[in-house]
């Protein structure tokens, strides 16, 4: 979504628009570490990295089934 989101797909931006604009929207850092590394220029991805680092961040989570 994010992908398509910042590609100004209409129906992402339509649907993450009203979201980010009341605050509903969190993210995790691994999902926002698969985005900025497809930014193809120095530019995009401190463009990314900004609107990443806007967003609150999810707690990754826990690693079960290790021991």
């Amino acid at each position: 979504m994010w992908i398509d989101f910042f590609r100004g797909a209409v129906a992402a931006v339509r649907r993450l628009d009203p979201l980010l604009a009341e605050g509903r929207v969190a993210t995790a850092p691994f999902i926002a570490a698969e985005v900025v590394s497809g930014a193809r220029t120095r530019s995009v991805l401190d463009e990314l990295g900004r609107h990443f680092a806007a967003l609150p961040q999810l707690a990754e989570p826990p690693i079960s089934g290790r021991g």
